[in-house]
């Protein structure tokens, strides 16, 4: 029994011994991993949230609108009757062996007169190819059909590649118009370039004498039907036109069909083919803005390419607009956020010990503020620029802004929307130094791992200030002072101050300061080649916020030196915020009336060049190419044309910035909603590090998009042919196309908010 014992013994301390070994490995290998700071982490597949919190159905009382703030036009409803001649060509041909057969084309029906001798049905038909005869599908053709005489005609099925007939089944039609229905197995191989024909021609001796053959409601459909047609994933508004892009020749003609009736509601004619080099398509659009009835729909094209289902609803966007505004609240830094509403993407605080401004002895608390984007940096252009955005969302529409979008804020009284900019606000004004001028950037050493933002405990960094970051600075805290006089005086006072502090810091450094990233500070560069519309931004923010016409006489100035300083809306280029603030307020008109002329000009100038483009996009898209956050542009362009359509009426102002929601939220090339967590395609693996490391996704962000050049290791492995608008990869590791970023979500809540009633 000893040696028994012994033995149990050795085998025992045997096995720890390899246990022990086996660890020993395991924790070297963790160790070697976690020290390769230039590769994220492996991260388990995203997976959806596991805490779905929507908005709590409370009645409210719709926010004040803020005093000072003038529109001569509102959102109102567009009634448009599409058009459905203009732009239509047939796709349908003819084929003529013996006799003749004259049709006339309309875009849901043929006429066909027929006659003269010949050999049979098949000496004269009208056709189309390219219908995909898909192998284990079944092809149905179905259309209605009648003649002025009674006479035979038949539908064949053909290899239009090999001209060989693949099936054909005859009909006996009538002088009564009816409806007829084909349907084939697809057996064998794919055959892509297939060919439906109706054959009308020689029916024996009563059809020597002229006849003619009316064909209708054409339509074409597979068993597995390609979800191709380019709409609004989320839905349409019922007012205003509604229109979708066909990402290629699908036909004459497509219907709207209730998604629970199956009922068709509308047809139209597809129109107007458009070659476009930015998606390398041959596009083509339909129409559908008669329809206006709230419900759920598809669309249906003749040869049978379909739509996902999509909504008519008077307010499709309100949780998508919610969820935008609560994913800026999960980049909220420096405060713990709750389970309650940041679902499994809580964490404790983060970020919160004093920052050191570089090289100095200089210590501050600059907790608070945004996360910039998919990583944990902030930088004072684009967090003013996102708060700006969110201001404005406020000031064009502060019916659409509720106090109840299961934000960390939610039910006090005040528009989440404005507590939610309020937060980025107080952390900015702790970013203004004792010198006047505004820190530009709060950033640690290095980009941080791949982990929760309460993990990231290097030091934080404070970056010396700048005049675009000042000016921008400026403009967003006297824009604030108008927008919160009402709702704490005091708060609004405190901006303005700021703002005033901050534009004599501009006064005194009349150059352009900038100032780049140190050599061991790894963070967002964010340089800006000018600070002069950042300045007209500023100075014409401080004389809507004051009535000071010296500030008025300076905005003026860096007008007439170049007026493209009051162009834009990102964070580069600023001017139209000045542009927007100095037209609403009123004021203008009466104290410089020339100035008012210029500045209505200037926005007018802006959005014809924006329309002129979406009026020959094949998606109506506003942009000539493609760079990094291409999706914020889209957004931002949106903006500027809506406010057109507010100062002045034109209704085709509106429409071009409703497409640029169209177009973010499905209708582009990529039939991809560019918003994770909506629509039937959209981003499930986002480049946003608190995300990757819990290996969730992250609802209600919106991507940067496209970028043509090839700015990521994944994107330069694209194909060297792929169109400028096809760069584009749902993958973490390509940030620069799907990095999220507060700024091109507080954009997109702007445009929401100027689109709809």
């Amino acid at each position: 029994m000893a040696k028994t014992k012994k033995r149990k013994l050795k085998r025992e301390s045997l096995l720890f011994v390899i246990v022990f070994l086996l660890l020993a490995v395991l924790i070297s290998v963790v160790i070697a991993l976690r020290q390769r700071p230039d590769e994220p982490e492996p991260t388990p597949e995203p997976t959806p949230e596991t805490v779905v919190v929507t908005p709590t159905p409370v009645p409210e009382t719709p926010a004040p609108a803020p005093e000072g703030f003038v529109f001569p036009y509102e959102v109102a409803a567009y009634e448009h009757e599409p058009d459905n001649t203009s732009g239509y060509a047939s796709s349908w041909g003819t084929e003529v062996r013996t006799g003749y057969v004259t049709p006339t084309f309309s875009y849901n029906e043929i006429s066909i007169d027929t006659g003269g001798e010949g050999v049979g049905l098949e000496s004269g038909s009208v056709y189309r190819d390219g219908i995909p005869f898909i192998s284990g599908t079944t092809v149905t053709v179905r259309f209605n059909a009648y003649a002025s005489i009674n006479r035979n005609i038949r539908v064949a099925a053909v290899i239009a590649d090999q001209n060989a007939l693949y099936t054909e089944t005859p009909f006996a039609i009538t002088t009564e118009n009816q409806a007829y229905e084909m349907s084939f197995p697809c057996s064998g191989g794919t055959i892509w370039n297939g060919r439906i024909a109706f054959q009308v021609g020689y029916d024996g001796p009563h059809t020597l004498d002229n006849n003619t053959v009316v064909l209708s409601n054409i339509r074409i459909s597979s068993s597995a039907a390609d979800q191709g047609v380019r709409i609004n994933h989320l839905g349409y508004l019922t007012y205003g036109q509604k229109r979708c892009t066909f990402p290629y020749n699908v036909g004459d003609a497509f219907d709207i069909i209730n998604a629970d009736t199956r009922e068709t509601v509308y047809t139209g004619a597809v129109v107007y083919g458009v070659n476009d080099e930015t998606t390398g398509e041959n596009n083509y659009y339909g129409d559908f803005s008669a329809v206006t009835v709230p419900g759920s729909y598809y669309v249906l094209a003749q040869t049978g390419i379909v739509s996902p289902v999509f909504t008519i609803s008077e307010n499709p966007y309100d949780d998508l607009r919610s969820s935008l505004l609560r994913m800026i609240s999960l980049q909220r830094c420096g405060q713990a956020l709750d389970a309650s509403w940041a679902g499994n993407l809580a964490h404790s605080e983060c970020h919160t010990t004093e920052a050191n401004a570089w090289q100095t002895q200089i210590y501050k608390d600059v907790s608070g503020g945004w996360h910039d984007a998919g990583d944990y940096g902030r930088y004072m252009k684009t967090g003013a620029k996102a708060a700006s955005d969110l201001l404005w969302a406020y000031i064009l529409n502060p019916a659409a802004c509720s106090d109840y979008t299961a934000g960390p804020d939610s039910g006090n009284g005040i528009p989440d929307v404005l507590d939610e900019a309020r937060f980025e606000l107080e952390w900015m004004l702790k970013m203004q130094s004792d010198y006047k001028g505004v820190y530009t950037k709060a950033v640690t050493p290095s980009f941080a791992e791949f982990v929760d933002p309460a993990e990231d405990i290097q030091p934080m960094i404070l970056i010396d200030p700048e005049s675009t970051s000042t000016a921008t600075f400026a403009g967003t805290m006297a824009t604030a002072a108008l927008v919160y006089k009402d709702i704490d005086p005091a708060f609004a006072e405190r901006c303005l101050n700021a703002a005033k502090t901050a534009d004599e810091f501009l006064d005194d450094h009349p150059e352009n300061v900038v100032v780049l990233n140190p050599d061991s500070v790894h963070a967002g560069a964010y340089l800006d080649e000018t600070d002069q519309d950042a300045r007209f931004y500023a100075k014409s923010a401080l004389y809507a916020a004051t009535g000071d016409k010296e500030y008025l006489k300076a905005a003026r100035e860096l007008y007439n030196k170049n007026p493209k300083n009051a162009n834009g809306l990102s964070w580069q280029t600023q001017g139209a915020y000045g542009k927007f603030i100095l037209l609403a307020t009123g004021t203008l008109r009466d104290d410089d009336r020339e100035f008012y002329n210029n500045m209505m000009d200037s926005l007018e100038g802006e959005a014809n060049g924006l329309l002129s483009r979406v009026e020959t996009n094949s998606y109506n898209s506003s942009l000539y190419d493609y760079g990094w956050g291409s999706n914020g542009t889209i957004a931002e362009n949106g903006m500027i044309l809506s406010m057109a359509y507010r100062m002045t009426g034109n209704t085709a102002y509106q429409q071009a910035a409703i497409e640029q929601v169209n177009y973010l939220l499905g209708k582009n090339c990529l039939n991809i909603c560019f918003v994770s967590g909506f629509g039937n395609y959209y981003p499930h693996h986002v480049h946003s590090r608190i995300a990757s490391a819990r290996g969730v996704e992250l609802h209600g962000a919106l991507v940067g998009g496209s970028d043509m050049f090839r700015e990521d290791p994944v994107m330069e492995g694209m194909p060297w042919n792929t169109p400028a608008a096809k760069f584009y990869s749902d993958t973490l590791e390509s940030y620069s196309t799907n990095e999220i970023t507060v700024y091109w979500n507080s954009a997109f809540i702007a445009l929401l908010n100027a689109v709809t009633r």
